[in-house]
């Protein structure tokens, strides 16, 4: 079933995809890759009120691609995506800054916010 999920976001990628440069700054490593771009919007509520949405950028990426250093990882907070010439920060959203998108741990939701 993984081989099926990988196959099928790779077909929506190659439709919808854009190419991102994914950088950790706290040793400098980067990998260019090709994600699905999304977004979340989550609101805080007083006495059942809405009072403040924060809206993040998501990026679906294949975490077997997400290599630094020749080494898979997951994201960490501060991470920095560079897409269509600005930079996002992963971010956390109240919840996580990222989670698997499928039952197989191919695919994972990063959460971000604007930087510049």
């Amino acid at each position: 079933m993984l081989s099926i999920v990988e196959s099928g976001f790779k077909s929506a990628r190659a439709i919808a995809g854009v190419s991102i440069l994914y950088r950790r700054p706290s040793s400098g490593e980067t990998v260019t890759l090709t994600a699905l771009p999304g977004s979340s919007a989550f609101g805080f509520e007083v006495d059942g009120i809405t009072k403040d949405e924060i809206h993040t950028e998501d990026y679906l990426i294949l975490a077997s691609e997400l290599i630094l250093d020749s080494v898979q990882v997951t994201p960490e907070h501060f991470d920095e995506i560079d897409v269509d010439g600005r930079t996002v920060a992963v971010f956390d959203n109240d919840s996580t800054h990222w989670r698997f998108a499928d039952q197989f741990r191919a695919v994972i939701r990063v959460s971000s916010r604007g930087v510049n």
